[in-house]
């Protein structure tokens, strides 16, 4: 029995899924995956951006993925327009690791997420799937900012720090100084491209790097 297809982003059970991308390789090879892996049997496509906007307007899907190249301004500018055009609409964003700046990019314009691919991976479907199951979140993160992925005690600071603790209280948590905590948040914050906590707080929830 296959299972309802769930946005990794929302936490939401979707019925109709949209995918633009401008490959048709892509757009058969996603469809199928999306038919196999969940319930949803509605899937729409699109390969351009009107028939993009057009698509959602006639029948607003609940979860949009979208295909992101380097060397192509398609799919930032379906991101763009679409999440203009209707705020509420759940996208996710998909592409490899070289295309992170501009999955980076796609993200700030609003999207909920992002998955990756093996760029090396030969056939669409198999790469895909192991975008949905292996985001690596991180990694595209580091690689769009041009810092480095965060280390696992970077990892379990961010998570304390959304959970509210202060650097005291995460210090005495990892058994480590509260100046060790500092240290290792600035480094963080420059992994990321945050401001201050606040701001690495607000990326990490919304790129899905603590649960």
């Amino acid at each position: 029995m296959r299972t309802p297809l769930v946005s990794a982003a929302t936490r939401v059970a979707v019925s109709r899924v949209l995918i633009f991308d401008q490959r048709i390789g892509a757009r058969f090879a996603l469809t199928r995956l999306v038919k196999e892996m969940s319930s949803v049997d509605n899937v729409a496509c699109a390969s351009d951006v009107a028939e993009l906007l057009d698509t959602f307007a006639a029948a607003p899907a609940g979860l949009v993925l979208i295909g992101i190249q380097s060397g192509s301004t398609a799919g930032t500018d379906g991101t763009q327009r679409l999440l203009r055009r209707f705020p509420a609409a759940r996208v996710i964003v998909y592409g490899t690791l070289n295309d992170a700046h501009a999955l980076s990019k796609a993200i700030a314009l609003g999207a909920d997420g992002l998955m990756l691919w093996d760029p090396d991976q030969r056939d669409p479907a198999t790469a895909t799937a192991r975008a949905m199951t292996l985001p690596r979140l991180a990694a595209a993160i580091g690689s769009a900012t041009g810092g480095t992925r965060p280390t696992d005690r970077e990892l379990q600071i961010l998570r304390a720090m959304t959970a509210g603790h202060t650097n005291r209280e995460i210090g005495l948590e990892l058994l480590v100084s509260e100046d060790t905590v500092k240290t290792q948040a600035r480094r963080l914050f420059h992994k990321l491209g945050a401001r201050d906590r606040a701001h690495a707080v607000a990326l990490a929830l919304r790129n899905g790097l603590v649960g």
